[in-house]
């Protein structure tokens, strides 16, 4: 069986580090050995409900939209968690920054190695993906660079 944090995505790991940098746990208590619950507060200022279940992982739960009636790891519950078990937390960071390396040594070169493979039209479908979805910046970037006129419909 999964470890709730072997069932957490990427993303609720990430996110939930920060909401347990950021203090965003207002409360917990342990219910019994292995059942945590308590209450984080959500980006909106919201307050969720979160239980985590170490015994039985598909127990844990949170009163937020995104994993509400789910068997999701949501960020809240990985805030929880990371409150809980602070050397976890450590454990993550160093994760983190290994991983950051390991990109910095190796990344570049595997990601012209993919895009070499690519066709034409996978390459021109993957930038426009890219543009479009990472970030303001990227996109503003992109069309001063190449001096695109984004007024223009042409």
């Amino acid at each position: 069986m999964k470890s709730l944090y072997e069932r957490a995505s990427r993303q609720s790991l990430e996110r939930g580090y920060e909401y347990y940098l950021n203090h965003m746990v207002i409360s917990y208590r342990i219910i019994e050995d292995g059942v945590y619950c308590g209450q984080v507060k959500g980006a909106d200022n919201s307050v969720y409900d979160v239980k985590i279940d170490l015994n039985l992982p598909i127990n844990s739960e949170c009163s937020c939209p995104y994993a509400d009636g789910r068997t999701i790891v949501c960020k809240h519950q990985v805030a929880l968690y990371f409150e809980m078990f602070p050397d976890e937390a450590e454990k993550y960071r160093k994760e983190c920054e290994e991983r950051e390396l390991e990109w910095y040594n190796s990344g570049p070169k595997q990601i012209k190695q993919f895009l070499n493979k690519q066709s034409k039209s996978e390459l021109s479908n993957i930038l426009y993906h890219v543009v479009l979805d990472y970030s303001n910046s990227v996109f503003y970037r992109f069309i001063d660079e190449y001096d695109i006129d984004i007024n223009n419909d042409d």
